[in-house]
């Protein structure tokens, strides 16, 4: 178990002043990249969907992104509504059904990716589906079964992460699962960015050295459908280890440092889910759980949880291990899959006459480049970016103080002395 040393919290602003210009510094299988160039190449390409840098060709610092092809065709509302509908929701009465708009393993991926071939994702146009929803009047829940953050993030990670977050505050996101991934970032920074940005975080199985949740265990979400129904959905949230057998939580180099005297673990998620699964039932009409694993590893835990996965009627599994397009049953819960790094999400729509399950469809949705972007969630994907390249330190103003963000040159210490020159 790892533990962890923590100075003063500092706010999410002093946590952008430093990550705003840090060159990074890849970890584990991602090669080693400090330069300024690099780190511009990143940011202009919006890179953290692509290969490692050091495997692509090199584009001058301040570069931008390849445009889209002319002959794009920007989707009408009758394009976009057949491709984020479900196939067979005529089947489904739209006065008692409800939508679940899911997604995982999104890694810090804010913008599109820097694929070659074909260009997917951006959290601004996958606000589009929201937005239709809206106009069709049709009740909606948006939920991550978690890997918001990229594993070990290195600080261009952290800083659109946060961006992200912010972005999902706007888009009023209902649940957030948290997984081993995300703690990767350390403890205590996603508390201080829960704080600030009321991101409602569950996980049944993060504890502390008491055995106790770092965060709410579980969330109770009551949705009213279109014929007056209210229905209690509730989402319980769980995530395997980083390593089979290993309870421990790796910190990512540079994280902030944690509570004096704090250790925390990942604990059994089948424990997890026996302890706190009769409780969301007893206050729940319809149970979700969240799960950050593979899709069959899913379909493992339930069948380990015998009978108490009664209690379950649909599962999201967060991790990735290719796009599923189907829904897949086990122990009588039907589980669905999130996309990859922000390039899909999925829409399934459940009928709950009678506030239980009766029918499914599901849409697994591409972010097409086609899909025009909502400008009010944009604004966050271009502070990302200003942020990043940034070449002038500008004083914040915070609740420690004013602080000077380094610049793009600079080695960042969250919680150390001012920024020292990196020449590298």
């Amino acid at each position: 178990m790892h533990v962890h040393q923590r100075g003063p919290i500092f706010a999410v602003a002093i946590i952008l002043a430093g990550l705003a210009g840090r060159a990074v510094a890849a970890v584990g299988a991602d090669a080693s990249v400090t330069t300024t160039t690099a780190f511009q190449q990143i940011v202009s390409q919006g890179a953290t969907t692509a290969p490692a840098v050091a495997e692509r060709p090199m584009i001058p610092p301040g570069a931008q992104a390849k445009p889209a092809p002319a002959s794009l065709v920007v989707w009408d509302d009758d394009k976009l509504d057949a491709v984020f509908f479900p196939p067979g929701t005529r089947e489904l009465s739209r006065e008692t059904s409800l939508s679940l708009v899911f997604n995982g393993y999104r890694r810090s991926s804010i913008d599109p990716c820097g694929c070659v071939s074909h260009v997917l994702g951006g959290l601004d146009r996958e606000a589009r589906l929201y937005e239709r929803l809206k106009v069709a009047g049709q009740p909606v829940l948006k939920v991550d079964a978690g890997g918001f953050m990229r594993d070990l993030p290195y600080d261009v990670h952290r800083t659109r992460t946060v961006f992200m977050l912010e972005a999902m505050k706007e888009l009023q996101f209902d649940v957030v699962n948290v997984a081993f991934p995300d703690v990767s970032a350390g403890i205590s920074y996603l508390q201080d960015l829960q704080t600030s940005f009321s991101t409602p975080f569950i996980s049944a199985n993060i504890v502390d050295e008491t055995s106790a949740p770092v965060f709410a265990p579980y969330k109770i979400v009551p949705v009213e459908l279109k014929d007056g129904t209210k229905v209690r959905i509730g989402f319980i949230g769980v995530t395997r280890s980083k390593e089979q057998g290993n309870p421990a939580i790796i910190f990512a180099p540079g994280s902030p440092p944690e509570k004096p005297g704090k250790t925390y673990a990942i604990a059994d998620e089948v424990e997890a889910l026996k302890t706190y699964l009769p409780k969301v039932k007893a206050q729940s009409d319809v149970v979700v759980l969240l799960a950050f694993a593979f899709r069959p590893s899913v379909a493992k835990l339930l069948q380990q949880l015998g009978d108490a996965a009664s209690n379950i009627n649909i599962a999201v599994a967060g991790d990735w291990q290719g796009l599923f397009r189907d829904i897949v049953e086990a122990q009588g819960v039907k589980i669905v899959a999130g996309g990859f790094e922000g390039r899909q999400v999925g829409h399934l729509m459940l009928d709950l006459a009678g506030k239980k399950v009766n029918a499914a469809a599901l849409q697994m949705i591409e972010i097409e480049q086609s899909i025009p972007p909502v400008p009010e969630i944009s604004k966050y994907l271009e502070k990302a970016k200003t942020t990043l390249l940034s070449p002038v330190a500008v004083p914040m103003q915070t609740g420690a103080g004013t602080h000077m963000p380094p610049g793009p040159d600079t080695t960042f210490n969250p919680s150390g002395p001012a920024p020292a020159p990196n020449r590298q």
